[in-house]
């Protein structure tokens, strides 16, 4: 009887700790379902003739993949989601908040643009890669949608711009013509263009030297559109090289449509320097957006031995306040100068420029101005 009893516990409380495990177990799938749910679905769109998501070898871009789903992002392309491998479709464009297209070998059909425009003006992102001279004719027609076009010039094997992040990489890129002001962009510095009529051929003859624009973003109704001239900076051969890997995930960042407002105060200096002492001033910087900036603190070259800031890189997380020093040395070589200390911005915004306005006084003590 007593052993009835005991056994019967026993059963009871077995039962009762399957059902409270079930329940927790039902929870946690509620809850990974819903953060599932919540996330921005990247596609990697393949009827484009792109299947180098999942290779892990150096010409693929499984790298990238691994990253942008360690941020959050849920990464598939048509394959992995079950759709047609062959056309872009409604089903696909309802599934994707960020759609990629990358060097399309075919041309894209009236019913596909329409689909696409729809798709980014009702609040989709959009980003088109183009580094191919055959690609372009595809590429472009649908980029001239939205008001940009991929060029056919060489830039060069491997081009280095040295941003507000740090140094970005790019291999053979395309430069990209714009009809108005972009939102964001990443320019080269004055470098040598040619005429690339195709990856089979060497560039022939030199167009002209000029800034590039190799990276733009733009906002298209409630929804953004980025433009990309180098598919290779994604590559796993080349996405640790220098800050690419930084850049690759800023384009991301600028898709979610978050603030970046940087604030300095004051944001116009007037200062006296006399020959026993230099000058000193603070200068508030105060970061008022939604994401990390990493701001780089410049003068112009004839001024690098007289205006010094401390610390001249600084990394400020959102809602954070920090101090830089400016300290201005006495010198006999001007009376007086008015220019501007450049702060380049770095993961946000590549290559964009704020202005601080600058004007110095040098007096003799006991003297009128020089």
């Amino acid at each position: 009887m007593k052993r009835g009893f005991v056994y019967m516990i026993i059963l009871i409380l077995y039962i009762s700790t399957h059902i409270s495990t079930t329940i927790a177990l039902n929870n946690n799938e509620d809850i990974n379902n819903e953060d599932i749910n919540n996330k921005e679905t990247i596609v990697f769109d393949n009827s484009t003739g792109f299947f180098g998501m999942e290779n892990e070898g150096p010409l693929g871009l499984s790298t990238l993949r691994d990253e942008l789903e360690f941020k959050g992002y849920n990464v598939k392309d048509n394959i992995e989601m079950g759709l047609n491998a062959d056309t872009i479709t409604k089903d696909l464009i309802n599934e994707a908040h960020i759609l990629i297209l990358i060097n399309s070998d075919r041309r894209f059909k009236r019913e596909e643009i329409a689909l696409i425009k729809d798709f980014v003006a009702n609040g989709g992102k959009l980003l088109l890669i183009a580094d191919t001279p055959e690609s372009l004719t595809n590429m472009n027609k649908l980029a001239r949608r939205f008001g940009a076009e991929f060029l056919d010039y060489y830039l060069g094997d491997e081009v280095k711009i040295e941003s507000g992040m740090g140094e970005i990489y790019l291999i053979s890129p395309i430069p990209i013509s714009l009809e108005k002001e972009p939102d964001i962009l990443l320019e080269t510095d004055f470098i040598e263009a040619k005429e690339w009529p195709s990856v089979w051929e060497r560039p022939g003859k030199r167009v002209k030297k000029a800034n590039f624009t190799v990276f733009a973003g733009i906002r298209y109704g409630k929804g953004s559109v980025a433009f990309l001239g180098d598919k290779d900076i994604f590559l796993n051969k080349n996405i640790k090289k220098g800050n690419n890997l930084d850049f690759a995930l800023s384009i991301f960042d600028w898709f979610k449509h978050k603030k970046t407002v940087i604030a300095y105060y004051p944001n116009h200096l007037k200062l006296i320097v006399t020959p026993k002492k230099g000058s000193y001033f603070t200068i508030t910087v105060q970061n008022k957006g939604d994401v990390n900036e990493l701001l780089n603190f410049k003068v112009a070259p004839y001024l690098k031995d007289i205006v010094s800031i401390e610390p001249n890189n600084i990394e400020i997380q959102p809602k954070e306040k920090m101090m830089v020093r400016v300290k201005v040395r006495w010198t006999k070589a001007f009376n007086h100068i008015t220019d501007f200390i450049i702060v380049e911005r770095g993961f946000y915004q590549p290559r964009h420029k704020d202005y601080i306005k600058l004007e110095i006084d040098w007096y003799e003590e006991g003297h009128e101005r020089i």
